[in-house]
Order: structure tokens, then C-alpha cells, then sequence
């Protein structure tokens, strides 16, 4: 499982390299700043994400229904840009031209009463936005795309396995949180010609609801 850590440095590292191969006079004894777009930036990881992509020197462009919200919650060390509907609409192709990477952390809470209408929302937060995300980066010309991906989908891709251990090779499982995970996964690959991809897995296959918290935008 990944660690937030993990997170920020896939979008750094990942980003740091692209901006060397667009930049013929880049200057490999210094990293570069770095502009990372953020989705889901005032859940429980994206604001511990932001915290250390600021502590690195790059800058944040946090993407948010809300961004009054957003700035009361993370102060103005962000420049917050809205994202009005997630489900039906596009981020705004300024703020994608303007990023380096893109974080992608969006998702309803998991940790709650599972009724049908709860599945649903989290079901749609993470395909519907995912989709129309990934979307409007392979619209942008190919020169002002991020480079970079990172996106998160779930907890619970390998499904309850007891004590049973797992790593990358296993499969997916069969429950309701692993068929979120898989379909946001063919969402992405399918864009990999597009952009460099980055998928975090996030799992805790003995406990439904690790880290539901995660994705509030």
C-alpha cells in the first residue's frame, strides 16, 4: 500500500523527469518547481499531500467544487480554481495547461452506512470524474498537457482475503469496492498515450472503510 509519501514523491519524481525532456535547457543540478493540480485537496490525504508538495518548493492548484472553502481550509498557500461538477463537467483546461502533474484524490467517503444510494455516490465520484479528468488532459495539445498522473481510486481492490497475503500480482476481487477500483483502472490505462500514469492502489483488504476519508473535495 502506498504511503502518502509515496504519493508525493511519484508526482515529483515523475513530473521532475517529464519537465526534463520538454526543457532542452534544463538544469539537472537543481529540481525544477514543480505545479501539481489536486483533486479531493481538503480530504484526509490530500491535504497531507499538498502539506509536502509545499515543503518540496512546488506549488499547488487545488481543484474543488467549493473554493472559498477550500482556501479557509488550506489557507492561501493554494491557488484554489473551481470545479463546480466533477460527475457531469470538465476541470477547467486553464488550471491543466498551468500543471506540471496532476493528483487526483476525488471520491466520495467510504466509511459510512452502505446504502444504495451511498454506493452509487461512491461508485460515480470516482468513474464520472475520472473520466471526464482524464478526458479533458488528452483534449489539451499535446505540448500543454501534464505530464504526470497520479490517481488514486479506492480501498479495497483485492477484496476481504482474511489473513491471506497479497501483492501486485493478485488479482482483483469480486466485491463491490474492488469493481470500483478495476473500472477506474481501465478508465486510466486507456490514457496512457496521453500521459504517464501513476496508479495507487490503496488497500486494506481486512478492513472495508480504510482510509473512506480520503477523497472530500
Amino acid at each position: 500500500m502506498w504511503t502518502r509519501s509515496d504519493i508525493v514523491h511519484s508526482v515529483q519524481i515523475n513530473a521532475t523527469a517529464c519537465y526534463s525532456r520538454r526543457h532542452d535547457d534544463f538544469d539537472h543540478s537543481a529540481v525544477p518547481l514543480v505545479r501539481v493540480a489536486v483533486t479531493g485537496a481538503t480530504g484526509v490525504i490530500g491535504r497531507h499531500a499538498i502539506d509536502a508538495i509545499l515543503q518540496r518548493g512546488d506549488q499547488v492548484i487545488a481543484l474543488t467544487r467549493d473554493p472559498d472553502q477550500a482556501r479557509q481550509k488550506l489557507g492561501g498557500r493554494v491557488d484554489a480554481q473551481a470545479w463546480a461538477d466533477p460527475k457531469h463537467s470538465p476541470p477547467p483546461s486553464d488550471a491543466l495547461e498551468q500543471s506540471d502533474a496532476v493528483l487526483h484524490l476525488l471520491g466520495e467517503p467510504i466509511a459510512q452506512r452502505w446504502s444504495d444510494d451511498a454506493k452509487r455516490e461512491i461508485r460515480d465520484s470516482r468513474v464520472l470524474s475520472t473520466r471526464a479528468l482524464v478526458a479533458a488532459i488528452a483534449a489539451l495539445p499535446e505540448d500543454r498537457r501534464p505530464r504526470v498522473l497520479v490517481s488514486q481510486s479506492a480501498t479495497g481492490y483485492y477484496g476481504p482475503r482474511g489473513d491471506e497475503p497479497v501483492d501486485e500480482s493478485a488479482t482483483a476481487g469480486a466485491d463491490f469496492l474492488a469493481g470500483v477500483t478495476v473500472e477506474l483502472r481501465n478508465i486510466v490505462c486507456r490514457f496512457r498515450r496521453h500521459v504517464q500514469i501513476a496508479l495507487q492502489f490503496q488497500d486494506d483488504s481486512r478492513r472495508h472503510g480504510a482510509g473512506g476519508r480520503n477523497g472530500r473535495a
